[in-house]
């Protein structure tokens, strides 16, 4: 049904957001490894 569609593009939707905030925070750590010479 419509409803179904709607509920799996807005769970995907924030899966993408969650994983895309995961990577980021994950680059920001390696970064500051690196920069730190750790």
């Amino acid at each position: 049904s419509r409803k179904d569609c709607i509920d799996a593009i807005k769970a995907t939707e924030d899966f993408l957001k969650k994983a895309k905030k995961s990577s980021f925070k994950a680059t920001g750590e390696i970064k500051e490894k690196i920069y730190l010479g750790v």
